[in-house]
């Protein structure tokens, strides 16, 4: 028995609300999912059911598009990540219209109160001293990968309170 196109959209907006609703905001991905069930069909070699085997291919889309989801997310926040890693500590100084390092420490620390209080020894560990996560982790006591999250965190709040004053990190500290 052959399905209609909108029978196989009609699964695939079941199947996708079950398991990962945030998908069905966008109509590609309930076609995509779709298009996966068809191929399901046209290669069911008749073992187990026609239904699971459909429902299997469904899943295993759904699975890649959240995969590609997350993935592009990370690499936008990555992206806007190291533009605010390079303005607040530049590799080389002078960047910063030949600022001497006490106005460097003044414009970290006027960003830093977007942060909260208990990471803000954190960035300045890392940022002004230039310490290695692994030193600043032994030093406070925490793992190499909380270390790591303080930092993520911490730019991605800076850069949160900027942009919702409608400020670009350079507009901040020029």
């Amino acid at each position: 028995m052959e399905l209609t196109l909108d029978e196989y959209l009609t699964i695939a907006t079941k199947v996708i609300k079950k398991h990962a609703p945030s998908l069905l905001k966008d109509e590609e991905n309930i076609g995509e999912v779709a298009r996966y069930m068809m191929l399901a069909d046209k290669k069911f070699n008749g073992t187990g059911t026609r239904h699971g085997y459909r429902a299997s291919w469904g899943k295993y889309r759904i699975r890649s598009l959240l995969f590609k989801k997350k993935t592009q997310k990370a690499q936008t926040i990555g992206q806007q990540l190291s533009v605010c890693e390079d303005v607040l500590y530049p590799k080389n100084k002078t960047k910063l219209s030949n600022r001497t390092n006490k106005m460097y420490h003044s414009d970290l620390d006027a960003l830093l109160a977007f942060c909260p209080p208990q990471y803000i020894e954190t960035m300045r560990a890392y940022f002004l001293e230039s310490c290695t996560l692994e030193e600043i982790a032994a030093k406070e006591q925490l793992s190499f990968q909380a270390i790591d999250s303080r930092i993520k965190f911490c730019l991605k709040k800076i850069r949160e309170k900027l942009n919702e004053r409608n400020l670009t990190i350079n507009d901040f500290i020029n």
